[in-house]
């Protein structure tokens, strides 16, 4: 039911449960980052309320959570400039893919909101909430990733809570998660890749975490 009310009233949810709304990262804005190689440099970030929506109030664009090596839920650390890159790489190629009609936003645990610890603290608490209100999840991997307890968090909440999308962005999968594969760029499907894959999510309580 939350999903497919209008964008206003599921941020309006989290106001009534005295939740900031996130911040996101605009996949336009990444990509410029990408192509400057300014990737050492915060982010900036865009409100909730400043996505683009159609007619009916629903969402306009892409909205995809990012599941990022980290120790905490919400840490004041800057994403690292490969993950950007990465990032900034896949928001390109979906955009060709797109043909540039759909803009993409990015949920990252680090820029979702101001740098307060007390908003840190507040984005914590809602982060099942924002993982709610996107699409997918995007995994960034790398060796450390699968061992930590909020990215393992990140991806059984999605998959088996919200049944949503699970993508998994290695360093040689940016291709396969973007290209327009077979019949995913021939149905006008969203997902981000038509190719299955299994992967085993250990237990969350057994990984490492602050």
């Amino acid at each position: 039911e939350l999903e497919r009310s209008p964008w206003s009233q599921q941020l309006a949810l989290l106001s009534e449960l005295c939740l900031a709304p996130p911040r996101l990262l605009e996949g336009k804005a990444l990509v410029a980052m990408v192509a400057s190689k300014q990737l050492s440099v915060a982010p900036k970030t865009a409100a909730a309320d400043a996505l683009p929506l159609t007619e009916d109030g629903r969402l306009a664009c892409r909205l995809l959570a990012v599941s990022m090596e980290r120790d905490a839920c919400c840490p004041a650390t800057t994403p690292k400039p490969e993950e950007l890159r990465r990032l900034g790489l896949l928001a390109e190629a979906l955009s060709k893919r797109d043909d540039g009609n759909v803009p993409i936003y990015f949920l990252l645990p680090s820029l979702c909101s101001e740098a307060l610890q007390c908003l840190r603290s507040s984005a914590a608490l809602a982060w099942p909430f924002y993982l709610q209100l996107c699409q997918a999840l995007v995994c960034v991997q790398t060796d450390h990733w699968p061992h930590k307890a909020w990215t393992r968090a990140d991806q059984l909440l999605v998959s088996q809570v919200m049944s949503k999308p699970v993508y998994l962005l290695g360093t040689r999968g940016l291709k396969e998660a973007a290209a327009a594969s077979g019949a995913a760029k021939k149905e006008g499907s969203w997902l981000l890749s038509d190719k299955s894959e299994e992967c085993t999510v250990a237990s969350p309580s057994d990984g490492q975490a602050l």
